[in-house]
């Protein structure tokens, strides 16, 4: 399958560089990962696949439109001070703020696995003794 997905990524690459030049080839960096996925779901889980394709579909759509939405008002923001490195950082810093502040309404129970994840780590960090200096 790895030659496979890597013919399609370069031809992704290729069409996508082509089409809108650097932003195509970075815009197409999805489409192996997508196939890869899809592949996997299909021959791993046929019996849930639809189901599980539906619901990452849904987590998708709403992380998308959350993204465009914070960071297409940061870009609003950021066009007030020109085509400028005040404005792009202005830009970003608005977007990743209102992204980071509104995830957990959008979507709490992602949230809340990644903060217990990051919760555990820090306990088991805590409770392995250094190890000693030779």
């Amino acid at each position: 399958m790895t030659p496979a997905l890597l013919a399609v990524h370069v031809a992704a690459s290729l069409l996508g560089g082509a089409l809108f030049g650097a932003v195509g080839v970075v815009g197409a960096a999805f489409v192996a990962p997508l196939l890869f996925a899809i592949t996997m779901l299909w021959s791993g889980a046929p019996e849930i696949a639809s189901h599980l394709a539906r619901e990452s579909g849904r987590d998708a759509i709403r992380f998308l439109l959350l993204a465009a939405g914070c960071y297409g008002l940061g870009a609003g923001v950021g066009v007030a001070l020109g085509n400028s490195l005040a404005g792009a950082l202005l830009a970003g810093a608005v977007g990743s703020v209102l992204y980071v502040a509104l995830l957990p309404f959008v979507a709490p129970a992602q949230v809340e696995t990644v903060l217990r994840s990051l919760r555990a780590g820090a306990r088991a960090r805590r409770a392995v003794p250094p190890a000693p200096v030779a």
